[in-house]
């Protein structure tokens, strides 16, 4: 009889448990079956460089490519973030340096791929059914997000969920924030957890080959 009545006491706390989490907040509870593309994204761009027949080539930004300078006050932030991203990722990546030589950004041309504005360098599927939920309780949750953020937008990554984009954002690490693009954030806040950057880490290394 004890032990019949401490499994059922296990079991109403595992009940319990399930049900304290909840579902994840939309669209991301429409979201979980859906695919999901990442990409990592050059952060800092300089303005296209195009030529016309009979004209002198003159600087110009594409529609909507995020070309401004990085300002002096968060130079320092982004540095740091591209040095950790590129610590996760395997030695000769774009936008990342290789033994003895300096960092190169890739040139951005108009038939450059583009998410959300920013030039592609890479990008990789989550196929892994268990990756997908991963990256759903984070996004799906307010937990996973704080006030605690830089007033920036570099991000080095992107996702798009749905086979359609139906829900794309960008991941800034040097600004420590999450910005939607085409959908209403469903949290108070956009800055990320120190579980959340430690979570994201862990599934851009086993995306992008880093560990």
């Amino acid at each position: 009889m004890k032990l019949r009545t401490t499994i059922w006491i296990a079991a109403g706390i595992a009940s319990l448990s399930m049900g304290c989490k909840g579902s994840p907040a939309s669209p991301f509870n429409q979201l979980q079956e859906q695919p999901i593309m990442v990409y990592r994204l050059q952060n800092n761009q300089q303005p296209v460089a195009t030529t016309t027949p009979g004209t002198a080539t003159t600087p110009s930004l594409i529609p909507g490519l995020p070309g401004l300078p990085i300002p002096p006050e968060f130079q320092p932030q982004v540095q740091q973030a591209q040095s950790m991203i590129c610590q996760m990722l395997p030695p000769g990546v774009p936008g990342c340096p290789t033994a003895g030589s300096p960092t190169t950004q890739p040139v951005i041309t108009p038939a450059t791929p583009m998410f959300e504005g920013y030039a592609i360098l890479g990008q990789s599927q989550v196929m892994d059914p268990k990756m997908r939920e991963e990256i759903i309780d984070i996004f799906g949750y307010e937990k996973s997000f704080s006030s605690r953020k830089s007033p920036c937008m570099y991000p080095e990554f992107g996702m798009a969920f749905g086979s359609g984009q139906t829900a794309n954002l960008l991941i800034s690490y040097s600004c420590n924030q999450v910005q939607p693009r085409n959908f209403q954030w469903p949290h108070g806040d956009t800055g990320m957890t120190d579980k959340t950057v430690k979570n994201l880490n862990s599934i851009i290394q086993r995306l992008f080959g880093g560990g």
